[in-house]
């Protein structure tokens, strides 16, 4: 009864991010609030496909590369219609 008394009066706040941030980086950012205690509630995997005008794929590549929130990218071509 205590516990879920407790759990009803405890302040909590929710953080939400504008873009993924995995477990390291919340990790690195929430080691600057050693006492605070967090949960993480969605914690699911994001991918997007992207297309590009031909001759612009390595541009747009390096571009996405260069991105803080980007863990990884694949370069998939096709070849006509």
């Amino acid at each position: 009864y205590n516990r879920l008394i407790d759990s009803q009066t405890r302040k909590e706040l929710l953080f939400e991010f504008d873009y993924s941030v995995n477990d390291t980086m919340l990790k690195a950012i929430m080691g600057n609030f050693r006492a605070v205690a967090y949960q993480i509630l969605q914690n699911y995997p994001r991918s997007v496909n992207v297309s590009c005008e031909p001759g612009y794929e390595q541009e747009l590549m390096t571009t996405i590369e260069e991105l803080p929130f980007v863990e990884s990218t694949a370069l998939i071509g096709v070849l006509g219609n």
